[in-house]
């Protein structure tokens, strides 16, 4: 593990734990993956997408960078199909003395050997993130992933796995599987988000507006995702906002991230999020003449209700008009 990651973790509770692995800015390098996973939202973007280019990733390090942020996350796609340009960004980072951590399936570790072989190649990597969950595992064997995780850790890195989960126990079992590493790295579940599959319909759902308490009143916003043409949105989910796209913050290739970042910080949409997140969210709505037909509506998470209602041109409106009363 770096020096940087210790300094941090030494003193961090697990919750803070997690707020600096999450945190920092998410660049998608690629859209292609050598896996077909069913709950990616990316499958359906992916063979018209192109990579991005290396001078445009780089620039765009160097712009996050200038805005004082201290890390960035690789994403896709899977960002090891572009390895030797992953290199190129990880050391770009590491000169930079930023956090550097990519989101993985972990193919890319054949065997224990292969995989070391690989990560010693980045050096300046802080934090290998490895997707395994029911859907990954159907592409690619446990056997494979912790090929990938003693890699991790003859490496120095510090190793997650990632499941995003349709059912509890579904957790549970991959705990199990992964079990003897219990006291080397961390397990985060994720709940997935509604996506084109029958196994969708088994995401538990609440009636989350009778129960705003169970909202959450802290929200990631501002953890900006890049996708590979430079476009820039507000959080990871809010790239899935289409009609309003009240998250799109604009494109590093138009204009600076500085100048992005500042505006997008001044706005009343971030300070809002940032002071009552999506639990303020649900508030404001139950106050509205909306709040009949919200009422009785199931939600997989906040996320889902933040996407659905402001991706909506009426209720953003709505929504724009009444937090200024909240700001003031």
């Amino acid at each position: 593990m770096s020096n940087k990651i210790q300094a941090l973790f030494k003193s961090a509770n697990p919750i803070e734990c997690m707020q600096i692995l999450n945190g920092g800015v998410y660049i998608s390098p690629t859209m292609k993956c050598n896996a077909q996973c069913r709950h990616c939202v990316a499958n359906n973007i992916r063979k018209m997408s192109a990579d991005a280019s290396e001078e445009d990733v780089l620039e765009w390090i160097d712009q996050i960078h200038e805005c004082g942020i201290q890390g960035v996350h690789f994403v896709g796609g899977e960002p090891f199909v572009v390895r030797q340009s992953l290199n190129t960004y990880i050391k770009k980072l590491n000169e930079l003395d930023m956090f550097a951590g990519v989101v993985t399936n972990g193919l890319w570790a054949k065997t224990v050997e292969e995989g070391i072989a690989v990560l010693e190649e980045m050096p300046g990597l802080d934090l290998l993130i490895i997707s395994s969950d029911k859907y990954h595992l159907e592409y690619i064997n446990a056997s494979i992933v912790k090929n990938a995780i003693e890699a991790g850790i003859a490496t120095g890195k510090f190793v997650v796995i990632n499941v995003t989960y349709v059912e509890s126990s579904e957790v549970k079992e991959i705990n199990q599987i992964y079990k003897e590493y219990r006291d080397k790295i961390l397990i985060q579940s994720v709940k997935a988000m509604p996506f084109d599959d029958e196994d969708s319909q088994k995401i538990k759902r609440s009636q989350l507006f009778k129960t705003p308490s169970k909202v959450p009143a802290y929200c990631g916003i501002g953890n900006y995702f890049v996708d590979n043409n430079g476009s820039v949105s507000a959080c990871c989910q809010s790239s899935r906002s289409k009609n309003t796209k009240c998250f799109y913050l604009g494109n590093m290739k138009e204009k600076r991230l500085l100048e992005l970042h500042k505006s997008f910080k001044s706005s009343n949409i971030y300070r809002f999020f940032k002071k009552y997140g999506p639990r303020g969210l649900v508030e404001i709505f139950l106050q509205s003449n909306f709040s009949n037909e919200l009422i009785e509506k199931q939600y997989t998470s906040a996320c889902e209700i933040c996407k659905e209602l402001l991706d909506d041109r009426e209720k953003l409106d709505y929504f724009l008009t009444h937090i200024k009363e909240r700001l003031d």
